[in-house]
């Protein structure tokens, strides 16, 4: 085999192997959504991540999209034939069905207004509790939702719901904190509490 040969032959390669990557869809491991408003925005967090930055064609990752999908969610795009046009309308179909913040803030709110009242023994519930407090927090503070933090109604709800020792500490911090500020103290003190 001549050097020209020989140098061919390795530009063939490397060809063959650009050519190959170039139509290899690698493995994404994103969770199923299924239209809960709950899901939506750890859904999208996900697609951002795993699947919108690939140098594909449009119609591959509507593709991969349509293959994370589950129930109501499958349901809403299932009409949309698989090219590059439909991606951007699913998605824009999807954030209408199941993305509005209004249906997530109240999908989180409703959580904690169906919460049981946490006995003054039971510290598991008490951290699960919390921990849903936390997570409605972060989503009422990432949508906006002022009014809904500081809502008289939505902190006493969430009062409600714990042990009475606990209450009383929560009152005591609570009657502290607004000598000191002359703030209202809403969920996100609660939660940071």
């Amino acid at each position: 085999m001549t050097n020209m040969e020989s140098l061919f032959e390795v530009a063939v390669n490397k060809l063959a192997t650009a050519i190959t990557m170039q139509h290899t869809v690698p493995v994404i491991q994103v969770k199923k959504f299924s239209g809960s408003p709950a899901d939506f925005d750890s859904f999208v967090q996900q697609y951002e991540a795993c699947i919108a930055p690939l140098q594909l064609p449009e119609a591959k990752k509507f593709a991969m999209l349509k293959g994370v999908l589950e129930g109501e969610a499958e349901q809403a795009v299932r009409h949309l034939r698989i090219e590059d046009t439909s991606l951007a309308r699913a998605l824009y179909i999807l954030k209408e069905q199941f993305g509005q913040p209004e249906a997530v803030i109240q999908y989180h709110l409703s959580k904690i207004f169906a919460y049981p009242r946490i006995s003054n023994d039971d510290k598991d519930t008490l951290i699960k509790f919390a921990t849903l407090l936390e997570d409605t927090v972060a989503v009422l503070e990432k949508h906006g939702f002022e009014h809904e933090l500081f809502s008289t109604s939505n902190t006493l709800s969430a009062i409600k719901k714990l042990p009475e020792r606990v209450v009383m500490r929560w009152l005591n911090f609570k009657d502290k904190k607004e000598r000191e500020q002359e703030d209202r103290l809403g969920l996100t003190d609660f939660s940071a509490w």
